[in-house]
């Protein structure tokens, strides 16, 4: 990696600045990212997804909730008391359940 040793400043317009924080923002960068792969001659790519906000939230939910679920377990059994059997299977199964789904919707959102 290059070391980064020069500073640059740039005045832009209000609308102009918020077109590069767009962009830059689009492509998962910081603005200097942006502009220095800009200059380089890369080509930025931007995407946009049409996401269901409501369900990835709803998915999200549900693995943290299992996943939390899990943890519990895990916490429980290493102060040395023995989970339930049944307890565990549910758990891991909804687990699953949770991560294919989230899995199918991040599929099924990819252009």
């Amino acid at each position: 990696m290059t070391t980064k040793s020069e500073w640059f400043a740039l005045r832009l317009s209000q609308g102009e600045k918020k077109k590069l924080e767009r962009a830059a923002t689009s492509a998962h960068m910081t603005k200097s990212e942006y502009v220095r792969s800009l200059i380089a001659g890369s080509s930025v790519q931007i995407i946009q997804l049409n996401i269901d906000g409501k369900r990835l939230d709803e998915l999200l939910y549900a693995l943290k909730k299992s996943s939390s679920n899990l943890n519990q377990i895990a916490y429980r059994a290493n102060k040395g008391d023995i989970p339930d059997l049944r307890e565990v299977q549910e758990t891991l199964a909804f687990h699953r359940f949770a991560a294919e789904t989230l899995s199918r919707f991040i599929d099924e959102t990819r252009p």
